[in-house]
């Protein structure tokens, strides 16, 4: 019963709230329907001043209230190892407002407790004003090199790592977002790494040091899809596409395209399995059994990258 009457206290507060700043008049209250509760996951945060949730796949946050509030507390205060740190939480509720005097918050009510687990974290999410290209700042005398990454908004990373006396930058794709600490993680899968960087605005610094100094990365302008080696490749095979019969811009092919949604028939395909063996030089037999089972544009920019400089 008490549940059923917060959630309806909830839903009026909003009502009359947005009631006041449209159309003028009272809300019929006895017609206002609660809202549908839905099940929530999110990093759960239990300080002296407030509770807050940080909900998985989007990062926003809200403060937490409602009548299963104290009850994540209370599993919260038992799980953690330390007050003040995040904790994966599942619970049901609904989005609402809380009034506090004169200020309004938006709130998460929670009206049903699941689950909670201080050693796991939502996944981070990438922030679009993070997004760009990055350029290292740091000079490191013993192992020169010059580093850049791009940081794109769907959270996909590619880094350029140029040697001295190598001609092309190594490449390397991975994903990035943000954590519930604000961290920037950047994640390389292929190696298992995770780079952890905080953000200043137009920097990114790592606690690491080189030369004693931290090592920071500058932002230098956007990220740009069509840089280094996945770049020739998709203008290649848009060209390619193209010429078979199926008009395509580079732009809009991705790195989870199928090649067989760019080369519909068996000729095309053919055609585009000749043009192979001369761009990527398949001479041995390796490689031709490496090419054979490639199916997506990834696939394809690995094997270029694998075969630069043969």
């Amino acid at each position: 019963m008490f549940a059923a009457m917060v959630k309806w206290y909830s839903t009026v507060v909003l009502t009359l709230l947005l009631g006041a700043c449209g159309a003028p008049g009272v809300p019929d209250q006895e017609h206002a329907t609660p809202p549908a509760d839905t099940n929530w996951i999110g990093d759960l945060r239990v300080t002296a001043q407030d509770t807050t949730v940080r909900v998985c796949g989007t990062g926003r946050r809200y403060r937490l209230s409602g009548p299963a509030a104290d009850t994540l507390s209370q599993r919260y205060a038992y799980a953690v190892a330390m007050k003040g740190q995040w904790a994966k939480a599942w619970f049901r509720g609904h989005l609402g407002t809380l009034v506090d005097g004169n200020h309004t918050d938006s709130v998460l009510w929670a009206v049903q407790y699941h689950h909670l687990d201080a050693s796991l974290q939502c996944d981070p999410v990438p922030d679009v004003r993070i997004a760009g290209r990055y350029q290292l700042t740091s000079t490191d005398t013993e192992h020169p090199r010059s580093v850049r990454m791009d940081l794109f908004a769907d959270g996909e990373v590619t880094m350029y790592t140029l040697l001295p006396g190598a001609k092309e930058p190594l490449e390397e794709d991975g994903q990035w977002g943000v954590d519930a600490q604000e961290q920037v993680l950047v994640k390389w899968p292929k190696r298992d790494h995770t780079m952890r960087w905080h953000w200043t605005g137009e920097r990114l610094e790592s606690e690491r040091m080189s030369n004693g100094a931290a090592v920071s990365m500058e932002r230098t302008g956007a990220a740009d899809r069509q840089a280094g080696m996945y770049g020739r490749t998709v203008r290649w095979l848009a060209q390619a596409a193209t010429a078979a019969g199926r008009p395509t811009e580079a732009a809009e092919i991705k790195g989870g395209t199928l090649l067989s949604d760019l080369f519909t028939t068996p000729e095309a395909r053919k055609n585009l399995d000749a043009a192979a063996a001369d761009s990527l030089a398949l001479k041995d037999e390796n490689l031709l059994i490496r090419w054979s089972g490639v199916t997506t544009v990834r696939q394809v920019v690995e094997l270029m990258r694998s075969t630069a400089g043969r």
